[in-house]
């Protein structure tokens, strides 16, 4: 900010001496040593601005380089993420077949252990049937 604010300050001397010069002015010894003064100062102003141009411009390069990486590395994992969003997709697919297969296994199983339960009612009937003819049997027998 001092360095533009110097720099216009010695811009409008400049101006304000550009047509006094026209008429005869002659610089004291005083004047030239302070404008000899002005200028090496404006010199290193320019100088220090010049250098930090040019460690900004490769401050500047080195942001864009590394721009360039972050979006190499974002399209890596959007690409990533991607692959995982259809591998989501696939694993709930199999999820949800696995839950109907699981679902049909469980119908299969209580209608297995309804017929079971069936056959083994059945089975008892049979059983207590064929207890009674063998004791009525028995009864004939020794009555006879």
């Amino acid at each position: 900010m001092k360095r533009s604010i110097l720099l216009l300050l010695a811009l409008f001397w400049l101006c304000w001496v550009g047509p006094c010069s026209a008429q005869s002015y002659e610089v004291t010894e005083a004047e030239l040593t302070r404008l000899e003064t002005i200028f090496q100062k404006l010199e290193s102003c320019n100088s220090e601005l010049m250098k930090d141009l040019a460690a900004s411009n490769k401050d500047l390069e080195t942001q864009r380089q590394k721009v360039l990486q972050y979006q190499a590395d974002l399209a890596v994992l959007r690409t990533e993420l991607e692959l995982l969003r259809s591998e989501i997709a696939k694993v709930r697919l199999d999820l949800a077949t696995a839950k109907s297969s699981l679902e049909r296994a469980n119908l299969s199983l209580a209608a297995y252990e309804k017929e079971m339960k069936r056959k083994v009612r059945i089975a008892r009937q049979q059983r207590n049937i064929a207890w009674l003819a063998a004791g009525c049997a028995a009864l004939w027998a020794a009555n006879k």
